[in-house]
């Protein structure tokens, strides 16, 4: 799973898995950890995707979003920090003002398409990792 994080987040970020580390994840019991990355991801992955086959995803489709059980808040609050990490990475890219880089964000910060819609660039992004860690 390290290499392939590693793979995955130098293609995404153009960082190294190091400088990824420091995620904290709310586990249930409001207990925190930190994780890598890859790690993060794939267990917001996970978990969402076991909320959707529940009986009340699976009766109520539309109340999947309206985070209703303290387990759904968790999980939101877990995907909110992942949003605001990948918003930081998007903020100094900017900053910086060096985009010459070739990796994912980088990419999508110069195409006109993503242009100034950060939330698309931060969505690309969990489904490149989401989509990489279950490949490669």
């Amino acid at each position: 799973m390290k290499l392939q994080g590693s793979i995955i987040i130098g293609c995404a970020l153009g960082f190294t898995i190091e400088e990824t580390s420091h995620l904290v994840w709310e586990e249930p019991g409001n207990r925190e950890v930190k994780l890598s990355l890859p790690e993060y991801v794939g267990r917001i992955f996970a978990e969402a995707t076991q909320r959707l086959f529940q009986p009340k995803g699976i009766l109520f489709p539309n109340l999947i979003w309206m985070l209703m059980t303290p387990d759904d808040r968790r999980i939101g609050r877990n995907i909110i920090r992942f949003r605001r990490f990948a918003q930081e990475i998007i903020d100094r890219k900017r900053a910086s003002k060096d985009l010459s880089q070739d990796d994912l964000i980088s990419i999508c910060m110069k195409t006109e398409f993503y242009n100034g819609n950060d939330d698309a660039i931060i969505d690309e992004v969990f489904t490149f990792f989401s989509a990489g860690m279950k490949t490669i």
